[in-house]
């Protein structure tokens, strides 16, 4: 009754808006009646105990659809319609739908963005600021919001401070997200062009005059107690509300003051933002090189990207930036010439951080970058041809120093491959499997190469024996595999059967393909050799190996029970305890080819042995059932 009474009283509540929609003929009165029970069929859709998100969007989109024509119809009749009871109300009933929605599933990240688009498609912008702070309230550990808010606060409402807290704030909840940082740094940096540009059609020469609210952001906040801060020289960027401290702006030793207004014109707070994001993140590489990329969309940033450089940590990646940052700072309109000439420095550039640090990893930057050179290079051009053999000469002083990576090993073996050098190909992977024994990527390597060079079944079968030695089984499986699919086209039997039964012995499931291949090369008796041989191996043969081996003798046209039998005998003695099919296919083979009290002895022994009998004991009912049935 509450439920029927709230969506009566919800309907009553559009009648004004429905009856100006008739009187101004923009819906006819059977329309009207059609909306009124689509509308209220939605509602005790949402007044239910426990409404379904779809239930939501559907109410939702229907009404945006109504709007729409509207709209439409509207225009088309030229109507001029303001402060009437119908222009607005569909509107104000999606926020009051998307609000009860987003009231239910709070969570819901792609609801509140749906409701954030609706927002700034209709012009509710004071709908969008509040709609976001509740998103914020709702999911604080969710950067999108925060970012989203914040641009919102800065390109719609102008506001940089309210856009400089939200950020800050963000940062506090969220200090080791990187996409916070980056764009609270990016904020800053977007209002300092902004004001440069402002003052520039002003023409306003001096650098003094600066708003007081950002100056004050550059002054030096009262310091904390001892117990929350280590570092007494700080300041807080923004308000006395933001949380993110960073470094104090310090003056040359010996020079003038520095006036607030040249500080903020100089970019010094986002050189605070970064320099406090590189203490969050002191050896992150990558995260700090991303605030030299934005540095770059920005003009007059040469100096602030060269502390951004000089600030990295001394390791492999920080080398290999500096030496890249020839590449990173040419211009989009430089000729081929020019770039040829840049590749060149970074060569030498990288040629001096190998000796000045010789390790795996600066190496492995040396030859990611020729790789991408390479790539980028126009095929059969004689820098391209350069650039390969620098490659190989860089990978073989790798390997001399021994402290080539396995992916440095294969960019020199594709190298060697790209001038057709075969052997040496071949000699370069036959490194790499020493050096790194235990990854069957380069075996598999070496051996491709082995059958590119024609080598023999002995030179091939010798390289499989190695593997043996050093991969995991699990590893083995893939390169046996290859090994054996090559037997069958260079080996004579006796190798090719001496190579299964190696494969067997070291765990490679191969055991079905040696019974098939048994078969194919000497029939049944054979394959009944191979089966004895595969039992008797010092492994335990998989139940899989057992079936396959029972289809084959139970589709032979003559069938002797006796081979089948042992069979049977062999896999129940080694999976008897835990595989029911195995049991349920003995008792049907022994119904059909034994005795009654044969079994009958077989399912007591099954019900014996197995660890959950119960499974066994219905399946086998059932078993008996369909097979009374059939008779």
């Amino acid at each position: 009754l509450k439920m029927a009474e709230a969506v009566r009283k919800n309907l009553e509540d559009q009648v004004a808006e429905l009856e100006d929609l008739r009187r101004r003929r923009i819906f006819t009165a059977d329309e009207i009646r059609k909306i009124v029970r689509k509308r209220k069929a939605f509602e005790y859709a949402l007044r239910r105990r426990a409404p379904l998100k779809k239930d939501f969007l559907q109410y939702i989109d229907y009404e945006l659809n109504v709007e729409l024509l509207r709209k439409t119809r509207k225009q088309r009749m030229g109507l001029r319609m303001r402060n009437t009871p119908s222009e607005f109300a569909i509107v104000r009933r999606l926020h009051f739908t998307f609000n009860r929605a987003l009231q239910k599933f709070k969570g819901d990240m792609s609801l509140w963005m749906q409701y954030f688009d609706f927002c700034e498609k209709t012009g509710g912008h004071k709908m969008l600021s509040k709609a976001l702070i509740n998103a914020i309230q709702y999911l604080p550990r969710n950067a999108d919001l925060w970012i989203r808010a914040a641009k919102w606060e800065f390109e719609k409402n102008a506001n940089i401070d309210a856009a400089r807290v939200l950020m800050q704030r963000a940062l506090r909840l969220n200090p080791q997200h990187q996409d916070l940082w980056r764009e609270y740094f990016r904020l800053e940096l977007l209002y300092l062009e902004k004001i440069k540009k402002r003052r520039e059609i002003l023409g306003i020469k001096e650098t003094t005059a600066v708003n007081v609210r950002d100056a004050a952001a550059l002054k030096a906040q009262e310091a904390r107690s001892d117990d929350e801060d280590e570092v007494d020289d700080t300041f807080l960027v923004g308000d006395d509300e933001a949380l993110v401290r960073v470094p104090k702006l310090a003056e040359e030793e010996g020079a003038a003051p520095v006036a607030e207004g040249d500080a903020f014109l100089r970019g010094d707070i986002p050189r605070a933002v970064y320099r406090a994001a590189a203490g969050s993140f002191p050896n992150d590489v990558p995260f700090l090189l991303s605030f030299a990329a934005i540095y770059r969309l920005f003009p007059d940033t040469a100096a602030a990207i060269n502390d951004v450089y000089l600030s990295l940590p001394r390791c492999e990646q920080s080398l290999a930036a500096h030496a890249m940052r020839i590449l990173a700072d040419e211009p989009a309109e430089a000729l081929p010439a020019e770039h040829a000439e840049r590749v060149a420095t970074v060569d030498k550039l990288f040629t001096a951080a190998v000796k000045d640090m010789p390790t795996g990893p600066m190496f492995d930057e040396y030859v990611k970058f020729l790789q991408q050179e390479i790539a980028a290079t126009a095929a059969s051009t004689p820098q391209a041809h350069q650039l390969v053999e620098r490659l190989v000469a860089v990978c073989a002083a790798a390997h001399a120093q021994r402290v080539a990576s396995p992916e440095c090993y294969t960019a020199w073996v594709n190298a060697l491959l790209t001038n057709n050098a075969i052997f040496e190909a071949l000699t370069a992977a036959e490194h790499s499997t020493t050096a790194h024994p235990a990854l069957v990527c380069l075996w598999l390597r070496r051996l491709e190469l082995m059958l590119i060079h024609n080598c023999a079944w002995p030179v091939i079968f010798s390289l499989a024996k190695k593997a043996i030695k050093t991969l995991k089984t699990e590893d083995l499986q893939s390169l046996w595999e290859l090994v054996l699919r090559v037997g069958t086209l260079l080996a004579d039997p006796q190798e090719l059967e001496e190579a299964y039964l190696m494969a067997i012995n070291a765990g490679v499931d191969v055991a079905a393909s040696y019974y098939d291949w048994a078969v194919l090369h000497g029939g049944m008796p054979s394959a009944r050799a191979a089966t004895r041989k595969v039992l008797n191996a010092a492994r335990t043969a998989s139940v899989s190996f057992f079936q396959h081996c029972l289809a084959q003798e139970q589709h032979q046209p003559t069938r002797d029970p006796t081979p089948i039998r042992a069979l049977f005998e062999r896999a129940v003695a080694a999976h008897g305890t835990v595989e029911t099919d195995l049991w349920l296919q003995y008792c049907a083979f022994e119904a059909e080819h034994g005795s009654p009290a044969s079994v009958t002895a077989l399912y007591w022994r099954a019900t014996r042995s197995l660890a959950e009998p119960l499974a066994f004991q219905s399946a086998y009912a059932l078993q008996q059932a369909g097979a009374e049935s059939a008779q």
